[in-house]
């Protein structure tokens, strides 16, 4: 079910996330079932800590939408400093603690995806593996970026709230985690060959590089859709040599 977006009230010590709110200039949300879209950003050269203790099964993915930023990270055990690019990308475990102390101001979308949600979305497409997120430090990947950006864009009076449309970006986004983030390309039953328009496959190019005034999500929902056959076609191809 969806959950209408809404802003955090300022003042509160910390957010949902751990955030210290009154820091923050954007703390939009948008909830899906089985996952949320956050967006986190500040505009202060000195943030509040920010503290999100051990909370179930899932994964909390993380992409920077602005340069050079960074921030020093205690998670399972290592403190470390980690520098963020632009459509950088940060993957954590949400079954352990996690502080972060950020320099300098950021911009940050999010999305926190159950391990029930994976698990669901590798059955429904007959993939066999331990469903696991995982990434380097200093990957970096603007398709990943530019799906999350159409959830909760730069533009706040862009955004409707559409559960169709919500639905289908929750499940693409899940996917392309699953292909790109759990451990190399997954072992695929038989699966019938999707063959999309001209105008679908234009749609799915501008959504995945980031032309989103070409491609309205919020107006359109099936543009997810024709990007869930892309990736499905894209996998017969490769079966087939």
């Amino acid at each position: 079910m969806l959950t209408q977006e809404r802003s955090l009230p300022f003042g509160a010590d910390m957010d949902a996330l751990g955030y210290p709110a009154s820091d923050m200039s954007d703390s939009r949300e948008l909830h899906g079932d089985g996952f949320s879209f956050y967006r986190r950003s500040s505009s202060e050269p000195t943030c509040g800590r920010i503290t999100s203790k051990a909370r179930g099964t899932g994964f909390m993915v993380a992409v920077a939408q602005s340069e050079c930023y960074r921030r020093n990270i205690a998670y399972r055990s290592l403190m470390r400093e980690r520098h963020f690019r632009k459509h950088a990308v940060f993957i954590r475990d949400l079954a352990f603690s996690y502080i972060a102390e950020p320099v300098g101001a950021f911009d940050f979308i999010l999305m926190e995806i159950s391990q029930s949600y994976l698990t669901a979305l590798a059955d429904a497409h007959g993939w066999e593996r331990t469903v696991t997120l995982a990434c380097n430090n200093d990957h970096i990947d603007p398709v990943l970026s530019n799906l999350l950006r159409a959830a909760l864009p730069d533009n706040e009076q862009q955004v409707r709230s559409n559960e169709p449309f919500v639905d289908h970006l929750g499940s693409a986004i899940g996917i392309y985690l699953l292909e790109r983030y759990s451990g190399g390309p997954p072992r695929v039953s038989g699966r019938r060959k999707t063959l999309l328009s001209q105008r679908q496959l234009t749609s799915v190019k501008n959504l995945m590089l980031g032309n989103l005034d070409d491609v309205p999500p919020w107006k359109t929902w099936q543009t997810l859709a024709a990007y869930r056959a892309v990736t499905s076609y894209m996998r017969s191809r490769k079966r087939r040599g």
